[in-house]
């Protein structure tokens, strides 16, 4: 592989990460606690998008709310870090190194 097909191999890579940055921004993960009393929706850069709360939820005791609330969080963030690592995962997979190419630094142990 000449020096030219690695930058222009570079560049699609560069053009496809991009597109799957794209992606992984637009995902939205749901997540839920007290049997769907609460319901929060994230993004894929972390950022809250929605909350639902039960309006029967209002009459318990405030730490009952906040332990809910935490919770649905929490399981919306798993659920987006797996996608997002399902993405990733998935764009890796599309890399082709050459056979006999190595890192610089890693020594010759190092092949993709």
């Amino acid at each position: 592989m000449s020096l030219s097909d690695l930058f222009k191999n570079a560049e699609q890579l560069q053009q496809t990460m991009m597109g799957t940055q794209k992606e992984i921004e637009g995902l939205r993960a749901t997540g839920e606690a007290g049997a769907g009393m609460v319901v929060i929706v994230v993004d894929g850069t972390n950022t809250p998008q929605s909350v639902k709360i039960d309006p029967s939820l209002m009459m318990s005791a405030v730490n009952v709310v906040e332990d809910l609330v935490l919770s649905a969080f929490k399981d919306a963030m798993v659920k987006i870090e797996k996608l997002r690592t399902d993405k990733l995962v998935n764009l890796a997979s599309q890399i082709e190194l050459p056979a006999d190419f190595n890192i610089p630094g890693f020594g010759n142990d190092f092949k993709a």
